[in-house]
C-alpha cells in the first residue's frame, strides 16, 4: 500500500497543473458543503438546556388583529407577548405544563469606572431559570419574595463578569451601579448561556407592575414553559386552548378574542430564518454538484491521456484489480488534499458568515468546524473523486496495446455528457444569480423617498432613571441640537424616534373626529406607523412637503398638538379632500393635521 501511495504521488506530480486544478475544484465544492453542514448543525442543533425538546414558547393570539386592515398588525396576530394575569391563570390550571417562566428584554446601563456601558439585559421572574433547567455557575437565582419586593439584585452574564469585573471569584455580594441604582450581585451565569437564543449581559428581577396586576390585556412578557413528564406538544396545546376558552368566558371584555399558541422553543428561536437556511444549503449543493462534474471531466480527460500507459500495463500482465487499487490510492490523495482545502474555506466562512447573516440565521455563534464536519468534508471529497477517478480505469479493457490505446467510445460519450451537464448546471446557477441580481437592482431602483447622502446617524438611548419625564428629555434634546448645530461642517441636525427602513414599527390607532364613533376598535379601523421627529427632519432628509406646513422651529411655538401625514395616508383616509386642518384622536389626545409629506418607503 505504501508503495502504491508513493507511486501515485509521483504520477500526480507529473501533471501538477491538473492535480492542483482538481484539488482547488474539490476544495471549493467541499468547502461549500462543509459550510452548509456546519451552519445547519449550528442553527438547528438543540438548545443548550437539559431536555430541550420539552421546552416550549407560549404566545397569545388576538383574533381581531388577524383581519386588521393594517398589515403590520395582521403579521403579529399570533405571536404576541403574554399577559401577566393570563400567565398566572395558566400556572394554576395547567397540568401538562410543569412550569412557566416570564421575562422581558431591555437595555440596561451599567456604570464602569464612572462611564456608562450599555448592556443587553432581561428582567426575569423567579421561575424562569428553573424552567430552563439552568443554575448560576456562581451564587443563586432570585427568590420569589425578592422578585415581589422589587429587590435590587442582579445576576451577571459570564462575559460581563469576565470582561467588566475581571472574573472576580468574590463578586457575590458586591454592589454595582445599574441604571443609576445600586444592585447587589447574587449570581453569575455559566459561559455560553443564552436566553432563547440571545446572550444577555445581566438579569434583574421582573417585578410585576401595578398595570400587570390589574390590566388583563397588557401583553408585555415573553413566556417559556416546560412540558410535564408524559405530556406532549399536542396535549399541551389542547389543554391551553381549553384554558383560553374558559378565560374568554370569564373575562369577555379582554379575552373574548384571545387565544394561546404553543410552539417548540427551538422553532421560536429559528423563527423565519428557515428560508435563508434552505437557500444557503441549496446554493452549497449546487456548487458541490458543479465541482463534482468539473472534477469528473478533468479526471476522465486525464485517464484518456494515460490510455497508452494503461494499455501497456495491461499488455505486460497487469490485472484490472491492481489498476483499480492504484487509481483508488490516487483518488484518496486528491480527496484528502481537496478536503483539507475545503476545511480551510469552511473555517474562513465560519468567521465571515456572522457578519452578513447574523440577523437572518440566529445561532451562527454555535457554528463550528468540528470533527464531525471534518469527517463529512472528507467523506464528501472521497465520494466526489471516487466516482470520477476509479470509473475511467474500469472502462479500460484488456487486449492488444493498439486496441487499448484507442479512445473508447464510452469515454467520448461520457465526456460529451459531462460537458452538457456542466453547461446545464452552470446555466441553472447563473439563472438563479441573475434573478437575485435583477431583484436587487429593481429594489435599488425604487426611490426610498429620502436622500441619505452626507447624512450621519448616531443612536442615543436616554436612561429612564436620569430622564424620567418629557420635560427632562426635551431639555436634553434642545441642548444636544444646539451643540451639534455649532459643530463645524454641520449644516442640519434633527432627532427622530426611528430611522427609515427600521426593523420594527410603532403602530398607533387613530380616529378622525366627525367621521369615526368614539370607542371604535382601532385594530379594525384606522391605524398608521408613528414616528416622532424634531423640526427640520424632513428638510434634512430632503423629504418633500406636498401640502400645508412643517412643524414650528421651536416646540413652544406650537399652540396645540399637531401631526403631519404621508401622501399615501392622506389618500387612503381623506380621499378626494385635503387632510389639512382635520382633527384626529390618538392615545386619548386630540391632534390637528398641519401638513402632508412625500411617501417614505419602509
Amino acid at each position: 500500500m505504501w508503495h502504491a501511495l508513493r507511486y501515485g504521488l509521483r504520477r500526480l506530480a507529473r501533471s501538477p497543473l491538473v492535480s492542483i486544478t482538481v484539488i482547488l475544484t474539490l476544495a471549493v465544492g467541499v468547502g461549500a458543503a462543509a459550510t452548509a453542514c456546519a451552519v445547519a448543525r449550528g442553527v438547528l442543533s438543540p438548545l443548550d438546556y437539559p431536555q430541550p425538546h420539552a421546552l416550549v414558547r407560549i404566545y397569545e393570539t388576538l383574533g381581531n388583529l388577524r383581519n386588521s386592515p393594517n398589515p403590520s398588525l395582521a403579521a403579529i396576530w399570533n405571536r404576541l407577548p403574554v399577559s401577566f394575569m393570563d400567565a398566572a391563570d395558566w400556572r394554576l390550571r395547567s397540568r401538562t405544563v410543569r412550569g412557566i417562566g416570564l421575562y422581558k428584554d431591555y437595555s440596561a446601563v451599567l456604570e464602569v469606572g464612572g462611564e456608562p456601558l450599555e448592556v443587553a439585559a432581561a428582567k426575569i421572574d423567579s421561575q424562569l431559570l428553573g424552567v430552563l433547567g439552568v443554575a448560576p455557575a456562581l451564587g443563586r437565582t432570585f427568590l420569589a419574595g425578592e422578585v415581589a419586593r422589587r429587590d435590587h439584585l442582579v445576576i451577571l452574564g459570564h462575559d460581563v463578569w469576565a470582561g467588566v469585573c475581571g472574573a472576580d471569584p468574590r463578586i457575590l455580594g458586591r454592589t454595582l451601579r445599574l441604571d443609576g441604582q445600586p444592585y447587589t450581585v447574587v449570581g453569575v451565569m455559566p459561559a455560553g448561556f443564552a436566553l432563547a437564543g440571545h446572550k444577555k449581559g445581566l438579569w434583574t428581577p421582573a417585578a410585576p407592575t401595578a398595570t400587570d396586576l390589574t390590566v388583563r390585556d397588557e401583553h408585555s412578557y415573553a413566556a417559556i414553559a416546560r412540558l410535564a413528564p408524559g405530556a406532549t406538544l399536542a396535549s399541551a396545546r389542547a389543554e391551553l386552548d381549553r384554558i383560553a376558552a374558559a378565560l374568554a368566558a370569564a373575562y369577555p371584555e379582554t379575552n373574548a378574542r384571545a387565544g394561546i399558541r404553543v410552539v417548540p422553543l427551538l422553532d421560536s428561536v429559528i423563527g423565519d430564518s428557515r428560508p435563508a437556511l434552505v437557500l444557503l444549503v441549496a446554493a452549497a449543493a449546487a456548487v458541490l454538484l458543479i465541482a463534482c462534474v468539473n472534477l469528473a471531466h478533468l479526471l476522465l480527460a486525464q485517464a484518456v491521456e494515460r490510455r497508452a500507459e494503461t494499455a501497456l500495463r495491461f499488455a505486460l500482465g497487469a490485472r484490472r484489480l491492481h489498476l483499480l487499487r492504484q487509481s483508488a490510492v490516487e483518488t484518496l490523495a486528491l480527496a484528502v488534499g481537496g478536503s483539507a482545502g475545503g476545511l480551510v474555506l469552511a473555517a474562513l466562512a465560519q468567521h465571515t458568515l456572522p457578519l452578513f447573516l447574523a440577523a437572518e440565521l440566529p445561532g451562527l455563534e454555535k457554528v463550528a468546524v468540528d470533527p464531525s464536519v471534518a469527517l463529512f468534508a472528507l467523506a464528501t471529497g472521497v465520494v466526489a473523486t471516487a466516482v470520477s477517478g476509479v470509473v475511467p480505469t474500469a472502462f479500460a479493457r484488456a487486449g492488444a496495446p493498439r486496441a487499448a490505446m484507442a479512445e473508447p467510445r464510452l469515454v467520448r460519450r461520457s465526456q460529451d455528457a459531462l460537458v452538457v451537464a456542466e453547461v446545464a448546471l452552470t446555466l441553472i446557477l447563473l439563472a438563479g444569480a441573475l434573478a437575485l441580481v435583477t431583484s436587487w437592482l429593481r429594489l435599488a431602483a425604487v426611490a426610498p423617498g429620502f436622500d441619505s447622502r452626507n447624512v450621519l446617524v448616531q443612536e442615543i438611548r436616554l436612561p429612564a432613571w436620569r430622564y424620567p419625564d418629557e420635560v427632562r428629555r426635551a431639555e436634553f434634546a434642545a441642548r444636544l441640537l444646539t451643540s451639534l448645530e455649532a459643530l463645524p461642517g454641520v449644516s442640519e441636525v434633527a432627532l427622530t424616534s426611528r430611522l427609515p427602513l427600521p426593523d420594527h414599527f410603532q403602530v398607533w390607532g387613530f380616529r378622525v373626529t366627525g367621521q369615526d364613533p368614539p370607542g371604535d376598535d382601532w385594530t379594525q379601523g384606522r391605524s398608521a406607523t408613528m414616528q416622532l421627529v424634531t423640526p427640520g427632519y424632513l428638510r434634512l432628509l430632503r423629504i418633500p412637503l406636498l401640502a400645508g406646513r412643517q412643524f414650528a422651529p421651536q416646540p413652544g411655538l406650537e399652540t396645540a398638538r399637531v401631526v403631519m401625514v404621508s401622501r399615501a395616508l392622506a389618500l387612503r383616509h381623506w380621499p378626494g379632500s385635503s387632510p389639512i386642518g382635520a382633527a384626529v384622536t390618538m392615545h386619548g389626545h386630540d391632534y390637528r393635521v398641519i401638513g402632508v409629506f412625500g411617501d417614505v418607503r419602509y
